[in-house]
């Protein structure tokens, strides 16, 4: 074996019940020295699909999956075919998956109380929620040229290329997500030179992409993935490359929120003085802002009853509104 690249594509995660499924292709390419007098200099390229799951305790389909992986090993070991010729290449992957899992829940909040016939006064500190605001992506193309230095052997033809995509700056902007990176590119070809038969160039092309997000703002946190499609490397003379390829962006983004929790209640006997200078009836004229635990929470009267003396099937109230409050029904 004189040259090997295995490289993943297109790899998609998908939470599931219980577990995770994987998807994706495997580009692979090797150059190798073939059996036989003539010993001659072969190439084989092809692209793979492969696919299957991973158990993950507490999995649920429906979750947000936000998942990274590296490959952790990668084996390449040439084995005989059935007429027990060395043809057959396989390729052993290990895929360390970096995993989180989300799930929203809506939560009922007590944001606080009132009592009717004793002093209630709730206790309470901020706490902080975490929502995810938006899981999107976006592509961009990349083309530019790679010129050989004057110490590199000219092209005569490309075997292979290979490129991963390198960030460099993640930006939070109105409205998005504005990045900057490189591809770093490396492609193998025959040269002209007799002495080195073979040889490689690497290059690095720039882009620059905003990924659309609205609502993100300064104080939302995210994470970008990112990866490459669509690589096509050409030779345009001896000495210079021809590079297109597609940048793939995928961000998960989140908000972050504050909001006060009663974490305690505390009951104390009522101000018999407050209580007896209140009216005994008044009609309370709603004003902007309003609501009925405003009003209740004022006149020491529970929202069922002032809803009950006034016909009202629904709590809302708006600005103008006549409502007769009445002292002394509640028990």
């Amino acid at each position: 074996m004189i040259w090997q690249g295995v490289e993943t594509e297109n790899v998609e995660f998908r939470a599931l019940e219980g577990k995770i499924s994987v998807q994706g292709d495997l580009n692979v390419f090797f150059l190798y020295e073939g059996e036989g007098e003539e010993q001659a200099v072969r190439c084989y390229e092809t692209t793979v699909p492969f696919g299957g799951t991973v158990d993950c305790t507490g999995c649920d389909e429906g979750m947000a999956a936000d998942i990274d992986y590296v490959l952790g090993s990668k084996d390449v070991e040439i084995r005989p075919d059935f007429d027990g010729e060395q043809r057959v290449f396989a390729i052993e992957l290990v895929m360390d998956l970096d995993i989180s899992l989300y799930e929203e829940e809506r939560l009922d909040i007590l944001s606080g109380v009132y009592g009717v016939v004793k002093e209630v006064e709730a206790v309470s500190k901020p706490a902080q929620f975490k929502g995810l605001l938006a899981k999107t992506s976006g592509k961009t193309k990349i083309a530019d040229r790679i010129k050989l230095a004057s110490s590199d052997a000219p092209i005569v033809q490309i075997l292979h290329s290979e490129a991963q995509v390198q960030l460099e700056e993640e930006e939070i902007v109105e409205n998005g997500i504005h990045v900057k990176g490189y591809v770093n590119i490396q492609t193998l070809y025959i040269s002209s030179g007799e002495k080195t038969p073979y040889s490689s160039v690497k290059g690095n092309i720039p882009f620059s992409y905003m990924l659309d997000v609205p609502e993100i703002n300064g104080s939302c946190s995210f994470k970008i993935r990112t990866g490459l499609e669509q690589l096509a490397v050409a030779m345009l003379d001896g000495g210079e490359l021809d590079v297109k390829a597609v940048v793939v962006c995928h961000a998960i983004v989140f908000e972050h929120k504050t909001e006060n929790i009663v974490t305690d209640i505390v009951v104390s006997d009522s101000d018999m003085n407050k209580l007896s200078s209140l009216p005994g009836i008044v009609i309370y004229i709603a004003k902007e802002g309003d609501s009925l635990w405003d009003v209740g929470k004022r006149y020491y009267v529970p929202i069922s009853q002032i809803k009950e003396t006034n016909d009202m099937t629904t709590e809302e109230i708006k600005p103008g509104d006549k409502l007769l409050i009445v002292k002394g029904i509640a028990n």
